[in-house]
C-alpha cells in the first residue's frame, strides 16, 4: 500500500514558523517563571534545518519548548506509540519512542541528515500510523 503525503512542503514550512515563533516566548531566561533556560537562536535554527529532514509520510508533530532550552518534537498517536525528538545547542539529538511493547532511545549528533535510530524510530511510528 503506497503512503500518501501526510507532511507537504506547505507543513513543513508552517512548522518552521512555529519553531522560530518559539523563541518570542522562550528565548529569555527563566521564560516560564520556573527557571526555565532561554532557548538559543542556535538550537532554533537545529530544529528548523531538522524540520527539512522529516520524512514526507509522518504527520505533524507538536513542537515546544523545553525549561533546559531544547526544542521537543511529539508525535503521540495513542497511549501505546508515541515519539520525542529533542535538539539542544550541541548539535545532539535526542530521542526516545514507545512503539507498543518495544522503546528506543538515545542521543545521536546531528551531521545535517537523520541518525540511523532516529529514521528506526521514524520507520516504527510509520507502521503503528498504519495498523
Amino acid at each position: 500500500m503506497a503512503l500518501t503525503n501526510m507532511y507537504p512542503d506547505t507543513e513543513r514550512a508552517s512548522l518552521k514558523r512555529e519553531v522560530g515563533n518559539l523563541l518570542k516566548d522562550a528565548g529569555t531566561e527563566d521564560w516560564n517563571g520556573e527557571g526555565a533556560l532561554a532557548l538559543a537562536p542556535k538550537t532554533v535554527a537545529i530544529a528548523q534545518k531538522l524540520i527539512d529532514a522529516f520524512p514526507p509520510h509522518i504527520g505533524r508533530p507538536d513542537v515546544n519548548a523545553t525549561p533546559h532550552g531544547e526544542v521537543d518534537f511529539d508525535w503521540v498517536i495513542d497511549r501505546d506509540v508515541m515519539l520525542t525528538i529533542s535538539v539542544d545547542p550541541s548539535k545532539e539529538i535526542a530521542f526516545a519512542g514507545l512503539f507498543h511493547s518495544a522503546r528506543l532511545n538515545g542521543c545521536e549528533p546531528w551531521k545535517g541528515k537523520l541518525p540511523q535510530f532516529v529514521n528506526c524510530c521514524f520507520e516504527r511510528l510509520c507502521e503503528a500510523q498504519n495498523l
